[in-house]
């Protein structure tokens, strides 16, 4: 039986950073849209 000569690494530095600026931009955004909703919502009432 031979095995693979190669090992499991993990995620790279690099990878993390980019998922983790995509999620905080994603709840960015939706901070802000929330928040536009909230004045629109006061400025129509």
């Amino acid at each position: 039986m031979k095995l693979n000569n190669y090992k499991l690494r993990g995620f790279s530095l690099i990878e993390l950073s980019i998922v983790i600026l995509i999620i905080g931009l994603l709840v960015a955004g939706v901070v802000k849209g929330s928040q536009l909703y909230q004045k629109t919502q006061l400025v129509a009432a």
